[in-house]
């Protein structure tokens, strides 16, 4: 069965960054995570700037988390803090990263 968990950072911020981390143009503020859930374990994530919904900015990130440990993810070069804090909520281990 698939779920997803939805929520909204208000005062988080999104954009386009290079290699090294550097933005590559203005940020917009306000993120939303949608995170999947199949059969209660995390499998991916789309992020998106929430004013837009997505049509500035969006990421999906692929999960792979066995056992409740996350052992790698997919699509961005930094795992965003905001989808940490949902992983760690739903108990999710992130020391393998």
């Amino acid at each position: 069965m698939e779920t997803n968990v939805k929520r909204d950072f208000l005062n988080s911020t999104i954009g386009r960054v290079d290699g090294y981390g550097r933005d590559l143009e203005e940020r917009s503020k306000g993120v939303t995570i949608d995170l999947r859930l199949k059969n209660g374990v995390p499998s991916f994530a789309e992020v998106y700037d929430t004013t837009t919904e997505g049509q500035n900015f969006y990421a999906v990130i692929g999960l792979i988390v066995k056992n409740n440990i996350l052992l790698d993810y997919d699509g961005v070069f930094n795992l965003p803090t905001e989808l940490r804090t949902m992983l760690k909520e739903l108990a999710v281990n992130l020391d393998e990263i």
